[in-house]
């Protein structure tokens, strides 16, 4: 299933741990602190355990919304940005 993984995280370093954690699980970057990722129940439960234990230790919380095809295909991008926001074809089944 597809999931949109928000995060906000007070700590600059617990952060960047975060956010790479969801980048190399296979997360698409597409606002400073929003992911897509598409994940099995299992391994968003073991992505989410992983995130908790992280963020454990400062005020902050990981949201993970899933996303059904019908309304992935509404999906909307305005704008220009650094932030690598191609949402890839193969995340589209």
């Amino acid at each position: 299933m597809i999931y949109i993984l928000v995060y906000d995280v007070s700590d600059d370093d617990i952060r960047d741990k975060v956010r790479e954690l969801i980048k190399n699980w296979g997360g698409i970057r597409f606002q400073y602190s929003a992911f897509m990722i598409d994940l099995s129940e299992i391994e968003l439960n073991e992505l989410l355990k992983i995130s908790a234990r992280l963020i454990s230790d400062c005020r902050g919380n990981v949201v993970a919304i899933p996303i059904c095809k019908r309304d992935l295909d509404k999906l909307i991008i305005l704008g220009n940005s650094n932030i690598e926001c191609e949402v890839e074809s193969d995340l589209i089944v």
